[in-house]
């Protein structure tokens, strides 16, 4: 049997009796205009508010819709205009505006809330005016709600005329309406049931529908109403076409009547236009579609914009890449390079995908004015590449330097005092020494080592140069518009509005890039709720408490409390089948770090954690990622930088300098540990190297224990040394060369999920523009509310808050001069420290 007949049986068989679908006598007074196939369980529009306001809460973004119908008997004919948006969290907002029969006017609000796919929950309100008296200053409410607990089942319930209005001296009764609706097998058929009872008379109408999307973008629908009155029963049907055209939706409906002595009337029509920012499937797409895309500055942990739009984020734009590649329509990519300035991880993220375009047979065309050595390797791989006429290529390099402050101290009277465990933690050098020691020198060479031989690989694959042409071309930069394109490192100079042409050239046919696209996602279509993989961020030095930004310097601090409680939530959904740890951190505070690594250790027994290492995530950064399932890392990544050190500085020289003098009272041998006037005696120096032993230590067992090594195994390779992410594979610190991609494919398997099967990112933390417009009203400064500049807090005693207030002053000019100084202002002097060195930066 043909499935278009096993549904024409199907239908046949629930649409027995008669009734008048588009004239309901239940609430026909309150009723607005028909709905073609109108249904309580799934109609996911704006729309929903005329049927089932808890509908609304399945509506993502912004949806309109513009009805008119019409209908011989005029019961529920007339235009209306039908809107909703998403608010804050799980809150939807739809609004109505109707111009009835007889000039009647019907206008209303109505508040969903859904706090998942599974669940909503809505109230709606509505006005009556216009020319019918006997609905002036009519009210009415109507609650619903919606449970789909499974993707083939819908459960809906409605009460219209929650207040039983009076209308001409008659009450208006409640109208009970109850559904249900399944989907067997698939989103694309789905057949349901409806029951609707009058509260006064118990009158009872039946309804039964059948929907169909058979193809993609095309919508069909039937349904019928069952109408029992005594002797008499009539039944009315309608019927829906619509078609789906990327954002944009047309509908059109027709019904027809039977009456008790199966006399058939047509009873008119229906029309619809829909607007929304959903993804839908689309009937048609254009099988060589050419997309626009601006590569600036991406931001690890999502970001929503103050007064704006949210920030991109570097998953946002993987995510999107590798949907464009899974995209059949798409035939091209052109990107445009506006102040991009990624770390090398990064850079390798977006590099390697580009060419992923590439091998599925889609091109990449890239435009920039302005380009630096990293921006350019990122992007050599394009088909074809474009210089502004007026712009030009900083390609020059890599170069990597370290300040000293030694003589600057010693100048003002300022002894800096660290105690550090590994040879390579040379982050306290800047303030101890006067020039670069050897190891210094020998990890700063072997990162520039490997970084530049990537860089010239790349380029030297991506421009079909030999590896000695690339390091001539790099020796001969800068490099103006003309002077790159003769030299063979673009391949041609145009204006960005002349890219068209460029395009158009290289598809063979003319072709218009579009500036936003929306790839195919049938994942919209489900009811039920995705199974999700949850992305928590870490990124910015660790602190042990909740996370924070220096305003206006943008400076970012990850609180081990924030981050712990991202983890929890990921491990309280059961939605969450393995969370993605994303590490772009130098590290910091070794509490902080350890309170993270004990609750993954933790975590990793319920859900794999697996992690994805951004542009460096080293010593603290290491420390928390050392328990995952799984460790991914770019070949560029920094990391390692296995070891600890704390310090303080002694201002006693500057104090007697300046003439002050500071009377101390103390109780207990060591009260005056950090205190600012004067520096560590060999007892001290010895007490604090035996507690800073336990905790380097305990790092290497951490290490051990996370890698299956032994502790000389993992001291071997860590006293403080920094890896890049390809050494550090060969040395069993990381598993894998890969970006974030790589590793939510690696966690969707750990996770149970299928190839191919549906899923949601869940990218963790979230903050809501309440959080953004506190942050920008009440800036929260640990160094003014915690801990004091390092070193203004001397054991016991309270931050001076004259001092304080003056620290507050400076803190933005030093930070922006004295990068290595600026790093720890949010420690306190004597915190054990897990820091890469700050100014590790290869540009």
């Amino acid at each position: 049997m043909s499935g278009c007949r096993l549904i024409v049986l199907i239908f046949v068989g629930i649409l027995t009796g008669s009734t008048d679908l588009y004239a309901q006598v239940n609430g026909a007074v309150t009723h607005g205009v028909q709905l073609p196939v109108e249904r309580i369980t799934d109609i996911d529009s704006a729309r929903a508010l005329e049927v089932n306001p808890a509908a609304l809460g399945f509506v993502d973004g912004f949806d309109v819709w513009l009805q008119y119908t019409e209908q011989l008997n005029g019961s529920a004919d007339g235009f209306g205009v039908f809107g909703a948006l998403g608010l804050l969290g799980p809150f939807r907002l739809g609004a109505d505006f109707q111009y009835l029969r007889d000039g009647v006017l019907k206008g209303g609000i109505g508040l969903a809330w859904s706090p998942s796919r599974m669940l909503s929950i809505a109230g709606s309100w509505h006005g009556f005016g216009g020319d019918d008296w006997r609905l002036t200053d009519l009210h009415t409410f109507d609650v619903g709600a919606i449970v789909r607990p499974t993707d083939w089942l819908s459960v809906g319930a409605v009460v219209h005329d929650l207040g039983s209005p009076v209308v001409a001296g008659r009450t208006v009764p409640r109208v009970y309406d109850v559904g249900v609706a399944f989907r067997p097998g698939t989103w694309r058929f789905g057949f349901g049931f409806e029951a609707q009872i009058a509260e006064n008379n118990g009158d009872l109408d039946l309804t039964g529908h059948l929907v169909a999307t058979p193809v993609d973008g095309l919508r069909l629908g039937l349904g019928a109403t069952v109408t029992p009155r005594g002797d008499e029963v009539t039944t009315a049907f309608s019927a829906l076409v619509g078609v789906d055209w990327s954002l944009l939706s047309v509908e059109t409906g027709v019904y027809v009547s039977l009456d008790s002595h199966n006399v058939a009337e047509f009873g008119g029509f229906s029309t619809s236009l829909g607007v929304t920012n959903q993804p839908r499937l689309s009937i048609h797409r254009s099988d060589n579609v050419w997309v626009k895309l601006t590569l600036g500055n991406f931001s690890e942990p999502p970001q929503r914009g103050f007064l704006g739009p949210d920030r991109p984020t570097q998953l946002g734009l993987v995510r999107y890449l590798e949907r464009l590649i899974a995209d059949p329509h798409v035939g091209g990519v052109v990107v445009r390079v506006d102040g991009y300035s990624p770390s090398w991880a990064q850079a390798q993220e977006v590099r390697k995908l580009l060419g992923e375009l590439r091998s599925a047979g889609k091109k990449v065309v890239v435009w920039f004015d302005q380009i630096d050595t990293k921006a350019y390797y990122t992007i050599s791989e394009a088909d074809r590449i474009v210089v502004d006429p007026a712009g030009g290529m900083w390609l020059v390099g890599l170069s990597s330097s370290v300040m000293f402050y030694e003589e600057l101290l010693s100048k003002i009277g300022i002894e800096a005092q660290f105690i550090r465990f590994g040879r390579y933690k040379s982050y306290p050098e800047s303030f101890t020494e006067r020039m670069a020691s050897k190891e210094v020198e020998e990890v700063r060479n072997s990162v520039l080592d490997a970084l530049f031989s990537e860089v010239v690989r790349g380029i030297s694959h991506g421009r079909k140069k030999s590896a000695e042409q690339v390091l001539s071309l790099i020796d001969d930069g800068p490099y103006t518009s003309a002077m790159a394109v003769e030299a063979g490192l673009v391949d041609k100079a145009a204006f960005a509005d002349e890219l068209t042409d460029v395009v158009s050239e290289l598809a063979g046919e003319k072709v218009a890039p579009l500036d936003r696209y929306v790839p195919d996602d049938e994942g919209w279509e489900m009811w039920s709720e995705l199974p999700r993989i949850a992305v928590v961020t870490v990124s910015g030095s660790i602190v042990d408490g909740e996370s924070f930004e220096v305003p206006f310097l943008g400076d970012r601090y990850v609180g081990a409390k924030t981050v712990i409680a991202m983890l929890e939530q990921a491990e309280r959904d059961p939605l969450v089948k393995a969370i993605v740890l994303r590490i772009d951190s130098p590290g910091g505070s070794a509490v902080g770090s350890d309170h993270m690594h004990r609750k993954i250790q933790k975590l990793q027994a319920i859900k794999p954690v697996v992690v994805s290492m951004g542009g460096v995530a080293a010593s603290g950064g290491y420390y928390i990622a050392a328990p995952a399932k799984r460790i991914f890392a770019e070949s560029g990544t920094i990391t390692g930088s296995i070891g600890i050190f704390t310090g303080k500085f002694s201002a006693a020289g500057l104090f007697g300098w300046l003439g002050v003098h500071q009377d101390l009272w103390k109780r207990g041998k060591n009260a005056d540990l950090f205190a600012v006037d004067r520096p560590w005696t060999p007892e001290q120096v010895t007490l604090l190297t035996n507690r800073l032993e336990f905790y380097y230590n305990a790092f290497l067992k951490v290490v051990a224990d996370g890698r299956k090594l032994t502790v000389e195994q993992v001291d071997a390779v860590a006293q403080g040394r920094v890896w890049v992410g390809a050494q550090a594979v060969e040395r069993n610190l990381v598993d894998e060369i890969g970006g974030l991609v790589d590793a939510i494919r690696y966690a969707k398997k750990e996770g149970g999920l299928e190839p191919g099967e549906p899923f949601r990112l869940v990218h963790l933390p979230r903050r809501s523009w309440l959080d953004s417009l506190k942050d920008a009203l009440i800036p929260k400064l640990p160094i003014l509310t915690e801990v004091g500049a390092p070193w203004d807090y001397a054991g016991g005693d309270q931050p001076d808050p004259h001092a304080l207030d003056t620290w507050a002053a400076m803190a933005p000019v030093i930070r922006h001069k004295i990068g290595a100084l600026s790093a720890l202002l949010p420690y306190a002097a004597g915190e054990p420290l897990f820091l890469v060195p700050y100014t590790l930066d290869i540009r």
